[in-house]
């Protein structure tokens, strides 16, 4: 090592700082060009097991003239605990040479601590939560013939409404927060089919409202690199609020075109529509317009957040052209498979 700057001096004093008078509390806030330490010094001071960092280390030095792309690093414990990104890349001279390595200790603690947090309230949510509305269910099941008609039916179905709702929320609100986080499994796909995914997912909730779902497809094959079961559920939450705040008998209709930047799915519906003022709303968690309308669908307010989520993860947008009374036509626009 040649040069490090003064946090990497910080992390292992004793080694960076011995026999060059470098001193870490005074050093420099740039680079200290005073070091003459060998990194394998460095890592096996720094973490607790070194061994993977060592084997990271020669990989990349063996290769570093035919790096052609980025490299993710790898994630170690150090010594005192802390978590740590080692990564590195190679230093380029004027004429286009490898003129040395570039390596990085990156904390990255908090960051992990942060999704550890995250995934105990998922855990929380998607069993501790949910299993008091089962019971629940389970017990208004249970005594429903019992109650007969008249105010206990009336009270035991509300309470069922209720503990329904609870249990939709924490299924949606894990949805959203796996979709911002999870790792993608792309794979070159035809969007035709995960549009008749969708919609065939649909069908049995639109024939009980009696709303027909109309599907225009094209010919050719409209690949996308896509995570079929996320896209699949965005587009179904498009299909499945077009078809609750449908009038029985007005069709839904879900096409699918090709643009010159890749493709467009539609999904239009002749509901009541979503005046201008409140389109900006439509896509914030929690927010359901049509809430306190008489016979508004329930619902928990993170269907369109989802949708979003998963289109923008795609590389792709959504957008809404809508007005009060006049139905609405929700478009995600998905880039083609370069494939």
């Amino acid at each position: 090592m040649l040069l490090a700057n003064r946090r990497s001096v910080a992390l292992v004093p004793g080694v960076l700082s011995a026999g060059n008078g470098t001193d870490p509390q005074n050093a420099s806030a740039d680079i200290d060009a005073g070091v003459r330490a060998d990194i394998r010094a460095v890592i096996a001071v720094l973490f607790a097991a070194p061994e993977p960092a060592l084997e990271y280390w020669q990989a990349l030095h063996a290769r570093s003239a035919a790096v052609d792309g980025p490299d993710d690093g790898i994630e170690l414990d150090a010594r005192d605990g802390r978590r740590y990104l080692m990564h590195g890349a190679p230093l380029h001279d004027e004429q286009g040479t490898v003129a040395g390595l570039v390596v990085s200790f990156i904390d990255i603690t908090a960051i992990r601590q942060a999704e550890r947090q995250r995934e105990q309230m998922l855990r929380f949510l998607s069993h501790d939560m949910r299993s008091p509305q089962a019971s629940i269910l389970a017990l208004i099941d249970l005594h429903r013939p019992a109650a007969g008609e008249g105010a206990s039916a009336d009270l035991l179905a509300r309470i069922g409404t209720h503990a329904r709702r609870t249990m939709s929320l924490a299924d949606d609100f894990i949805r959203v927060a796996r979709a911002e986080t999870q790792q993608l499994a792309l794979h070159d796909i035809d969007l035709a089919g995960l549009v008749l995914d969708a919609t065939d997912e649909m069908w049995a909730q639109a024939n009980a409202r009696g709303v027909p779902l109309n599907v225009d497809l094209p010919d050719e094959p409209a690949m996308v690199r896509a995570e079929p079961a996320l896209l699949v559920r965005a587009i179904g939450n498009l299909v499945s609020n077009a078809v609750k705040f449908s009038p029985r008998g007005s069709a839904v209709t879900v096409a699918l075109r090709a643009q010159p930047d890749g493709f467009a799915v539609t999904v239009t519906d002749h509901g009541p529509g979503i005046a201008l003022a409140q389109q900006q709303r439509l896509f914030e968690p929690f927010a359901r317009l049509h809430e306190h309308e008489p016979d508004a669908p329930a619902g928990s307010g993170l269907g369109l957040v989802l949708t979003k989520t998963v289109v923008e993860r795609h590389g792709g947008s959504i957008r809404v052209a809508s007005d009060a009374g006049a139905g609405a036509t929700f478009t995600l626009h998905l880039p083609a498979s370069r494939g």
